[in-house]
């Protein structure tokens, strides 16, 4: 029995520590509705630029054109002739915004064009919404909300991860990080989970399905590629943890064969057996898909290694640059070097997971830059651990004032250069379609200029806006209707060609009626002149095609008409009467 005084004051202690709990939650509740208004504002603000296209990435265009052709009920387009009959057409968002735009149009009896662009501009933002909310609960029930909080701001500002979520990009990208990330979680969550039936153990069977169901809609979505993401992640995470135990083994005794199987032991290989099963399986299943994967994966790393590019490379498939990481992280920089120490020295079973999926993907996109996307989530909860780690390092007098002022400074900076890279997201010809080029698509999807049936020659950057936007068949395009090397060789003469009548002939042979020119492809001149063979050239040959065409010196002659041309395109016309 506690004296009165002692007893009034322990109450009031409680009742201080009740209202400081209260105002916690209350707070974390404010920041976290701060955080889902800057998630969805930074990504809404590339499409209140009203000269650009409302679609973003290139790969956007020819989804929206699969999810187009599922709303008609026409289904996925069949295999192009010049791909292999083992390629399996990708659907990245196409359905989930096909059905979406559907039921949109049947509820706010839209039209079909009306409802798809809305779902496109808004369903890139819905997700990146409800990632922030998974990153959110997953690292406030391992780490603690402070640690949530900041890895949520690292989402909501991260310039990779506004890129993936900003409206209108309806590439598999955003879907694919969520997907990983949910396979993560409920992996890191069940996978030492203990409930029994009778005398069988099956707490860990949520771990092994989640992460196969994650690994199915992968596949679905993105073919093996998806899938083996999400299966090599779960390796590394074993790997890691394997050596972690077995280093600390060794510290204390020095039988080797004892302390890996110890470190063996330790793993949860209940959950790894049944996905490594039904992975072998599937292996087995699809075998037909696989034999060309690991060979085109091994294409891909000695070519990188060996300094080589290939023509016609997309740039998401070369190795990361110094400009990249600059670019891409910024200031995020500092606290993720913090964070890989911090999640080191932790050495917990989530921060093995994040780190060992941050540091295998950042090393693989040395080889290929689009693998560094695939580690936005495990990049955010590094920066998070390391923002948390400089808020709680332990300094002394003056000092703790300069950190508190220093750790200001570095979030006011996150913030500001940051956001400030959205302006940019408009700016890079490839990934939207400005004024200029909308006019010059819907001069070639009018049918009183060409026919439905019409075949356009152009660079290959362009071909999915003229397959989705212009309705029309692109020569080449970035993967659909391919860019192989002796496509790319007949786009390569045309651009260089001196004689008019010599181009002609080659579109004639090749079965294209129109030929694009932009003033972008001056920027890429050393690539397009590769293709036709022409080694050192910085610039197109000024008595080149594409040269005079740009500058307004050629109108018509061998074959060819100019038929429309504005500021930054022009569209030539193959006439065979004059040819």
């Amino acid at each position: 029995m506690l004296p009165a005084g002692d007893e009034t004051r322990l109450q009031a202690s409680l009742q201080v520590e009740t209202w400081v709990s209260k105002l916690t939650r209350v707070l974390g509740l404010v920041g976290l509705t701060g955080l889902v208004v800057l998630t969805a504002g930074l990504r809404y603000l590339r499409l209140a630029d009203s000269t650009h296209y409302y679609l973003y990435s290139s790969d956007s265009y020819f989804f929206h054109w699969v999810a187009q052709r599922v709303m008609a009920g026409l289904g996925p387009p069949a295999n192009p002739p010049p791909l292999s009959p083992n390629y399996v057409v990708q659907s990245g968002l196409a359905y989930p915004v096909a059905y979406i735009a559907k039921a949109t149009a049947y509820l706010f009896n839209l039209s079909s064009d009306q409802s798809l662009t809305v779902v496109a501009k808004s369903l890139p933002i819905v997700i990146s919404v409800v990632t922030l909310l998974v990153l959110y609960y997953g690292a406030s029930r391992i780490w603690g909300r402070q640690v949530a909080l900041l890895t949520g701001l690292a989402w909501a500002f991260l310039f990779y991860a506004v890129f993936i979520g900003s409206g209108g990009y309806i590439d598999r990208d955003g879907f694919s990080i969520l997907l990983l990330l949910i396979g993560g979680l409920v992996f890191i969550f069940f996978k030492g989970y203990r409930v029994h039936i009778g005398k069988i153990e099956v707490g860990w069977l949520p771990a092994g399905l989640g992460v196969l169901v994650v690994e199915g809609l992968l596949y679905l979505e993105w073919g093996l590629t998806g899938a083996a993401l999400m299966i090599g992640i779960i390796l590394v995470y074993v790997v890691v943890k394997f050596l972690v135990g077995y280093i600390g083994l060794m510290q204390n005794a020095q039988d080797t064969t004892v302390n890996i199987g110890t470190a063996i032991k330790r793993l949860e290989w209940r959950p790894l057996a049944l996905i490594a099963a039904f992975n072998l399986v599937a292996l087995g299943l699809y075998y037909h898909e696989v034999r060309w994967y690991f060979p085109w994966m091994w294409g891909l790393l000695s070519t990188r290694l060996s300094g080589k590019v290939n023509p016609g490379e997309a740039a998401e498939v070369t190795g990361l640059s110094p400009w990249d990481l600059f670019f891409g992280f910024q200031f995020f920089l500092v606290p993720l070097v913090f964070g890989v120490y911090n999640a080191w020295k932790r050495k917990d079973d989530a921060s093995i997971f994040f780190l060992g999926w941050f540091v295998s993907l950042f090393v693989l996109s040395l080889f290929a830059w689009r693998f560094l996307l695939y580690a936005i989530p495990a990049t955010c909860v590094i920066a998070g651990l390391g923002l948390y780690h400089i808020w709680q390092w332990r300094l002394r007098g003056e000092y703790r004032l300069t950190k508190t002022v220093g750790v200001a400074i570095l979030l006011i900076l996150l913030i500001v250069f940051s956001s400030s890279g959205v302006a940019s997201l408009n700016n890079q010809y490839d990934m939207t379609i400005d004024s200029n080029w909308q006019d010059a698509l819907a001069y070639l999807r009018d049918s009183n200029n060409t026919s439905p049936d019409a075949v356009i020659m152009s660079q290959w950057s362009y071909g999915y806006w003229i397959l989705d936007v212009a309705q029309r068949t692109p020569f080449v395009d970035n993967g659909y209707y391919g860019a192989d090397p002796a496509k790319l060789y007949d786009v390569g003469s045309v651009y260089v060609a001196s004689d008019p009548s010599q181009a002609a002939q080659i579109m004639a042979q090749c079965g294209t009626q129109y030929l694009v020119f932009s003033t972008a492809d001056l920027d890429v001149a050393s690539a397009i002149t590769s293709w036709a063979g022409l080694k050192g050239y910085d610039s197109f040959p000024s008595d080149s095609l594409v040269v005079r065409s740009l500058n307004g010196d050629f109108d018509s002659g061998g074959g060819l008409q100019v038929v429309f041309r504005n500021d930054e395109v022009v569209i030539l016309k193959y006439t065979a009467s004059s040819a």
